[in-house]
């Protein structure tokens, strides 16, 4: 019953069902004769599901005993040599269950369930929230998430023009300094799996994270050496290789006059089903909230040329040297997309081009990325199921977003991460508290097994 608790935990619905094979010396390695999937769709309770396999697996063991017997020869196998996937029975604690029959339940809704309730309470508005947020913070693996950093004494003017997710550089280090000395430990990203399978985390550990990879960030290179952070910086292929993201190319012209207009016009030609809007700002927001797959890039992108210039001149974003030389100090680099496109709008086809068409340039520069997806803007709403089967068909890969919440449970598909803008220290403290209160929350009402906080 542990490697279903455990497969459901990790997301792999594929490896849930029976395996008949021969003993031998080891522990859950002999010769696999045959295996039975079965299908968790449906079950509303883990012991059920449980039941099922049991029952099957002990009607296929009968068969298969009862073939060799009759034929009185040994079984042809499908595969020889098998690596331990022994779960001993220490490891089946009280959180491992709830986890499970948690994940269990999940797969009764629409992928992504956890990230989408999780959103749902963060939003309730902080004057619900005033009464109820933790004084104490239970322990987990806190992602953080960071994209551009600035430095008021020496900033460019794309970085003040692109200002909505930017971090102040000492903000930054306040906040760091915060983490450690409140007892956090710092963690590698790919290292959050390990902490959270066995059950509930050791201690509160922290990870940090920067999206998009752009060129400021390698100004807390030494910072971060230093203190033990080995953060993962997650890369677009095409921005690393000079193409700016559409929303500094948009924030500019923003700023710019005439630019405005003419992005606005250009936009109500080609897509005139939508009322774009002519004030500066709500246009700005509007290309990402009314967002169309290529067209937003397209027209954006031809306003900038024909209003100010070459974007590729910018330099907004880390090339393949630079981001070599963060990997050699420890930094890790994961996959964010080959353009950042919302993955939401693209076909299954689309996808899977978008991913891995990424994961290969990256290769090709000799780059050793992790197998970690952010998805990209890196909310529910900007996923689909289309992402979903790709990630089941590579189960190698964990996908993370970006709304908010901290893992008190393992995952893979869904590990929740919290996005920092440029606060204050209370505001940062403050923003810790919401997402635990909306982890806790949202886990404490679904589960029937019990508590793990």
């Amino acid at each position: 019953s542990n490697s279903t608790q455990f497969a459901l935990i990790q997301e792999n619905i594929d490896k849930i069902g029976a395996t008949i094979h021969y003993i031998d010396d080891g522990v859950d390695t002999g010769p696999i004769i045959c295996r039975y999937k079965i299908s968790p769709y449906g079950y509303k309770s883990l012991n059920k599901l449980i039941a099922s396999i049991y029952k099957e697996g002990g009607d296929r063991l009968i068969e298969n005993a009862t073939k060799a017997l009759e034929s009185n020869s040994r079984l042809q196998t499908v595969e020889e040599k098998v690596p331990n996937s022994f779960y001993p029975g220490k490891y089946g604690t009280k959180a491992v269950q709830v986890a499970s029959e948690w994940r269990l339940r999940e797969l009764s809704g629409d992928w992504p369930v956890t990230q989408t309730a999780i959103e749902k309470k963060s939003n309730t508005g902080p004057k619900r929230w005033e009464y109820r947020l933790p004084t104490k913070l239970p322990n987990g693996v806190y992602i953080f998430l960071y994209h551009s950093l600035t430095d008021s004494t020496r900033i460019s003017q794309w970085e003040r023009s692109y200002d909505k997710v930017s971090t102040n550089i000492e903000c930054f280090r306040e906040q760091i300094n915060f983490l450690l000395n409140e007892g956090f430990s710092p963690l590698p990203l790919v290292e959050a799996p390990n902490e959270l399978i066995r059950g509930h985390p050791r201690k509160r550990y922290f990870v940090i994270t920067f999206d998009d990879a752009y060129s400021n960030i390698k100004m807390v290179k030494e910072c971060l050496k230093s203190k033990g952070v080995q953060p993962t910086v997650f890369v677009n292929g095409s921005f690393c290789e000079g193409v700016p993201y559409f929303r500094i190319l948009s924030s500019l012209l923003k700023d710019n006059s005439g630019g405005t207009e003419l992005v606005q016009k250009a936009l109500k030609n080609r897509a005139p089903e939508i009322q774009w809007s002519r004030d500066p700002l709500t246009l700005f927001n509007q290309t990402k909230d009314k967002y169309i797959s290529g067209l937003i890039e397209e027209v954006v992108t031809e306003s900038y040329r024909n209003l100010i210039g070459n974007p590729e001149e910018l330099s907004c974003h880390l090339d393949s040297e630079a981001l070599r030389k963060l990997e050699e100090v420890g930094w890790q680099i994961g996959n964010h997309s080959w353009e950042h496109k919302t993955l939401s709008s693209l076909t299954s086809e689309g996808v899977k081009d978008a991913i891995e068409k990424n994961d290969e340039f990256l290769k090709s520069t000799f780059i050793n990325p992790i197998e970690w997806l952010s998805y990209p803007n890196g909310l529910a709403r900007h996923v689909s199921k289309p992402v979903k089967d790709w990630l089941d068909e590579n189960t190698n890969y964990n996908g993370i977003f970006a709304g908010g919440g901290v893992n008190l449970i393992s995952s893979r598909t869904q590990w929740l991460r919290i996005s920092v803008a440029n606060p204050n220290l209370q505001q940062f403290r403050r923003q810790i508290r919401q997402s635990v209160r909306a982890s806790t929350s949202v886990l404490r009402n679904s589960s029937s097994e019990g508590s793990i906080i």
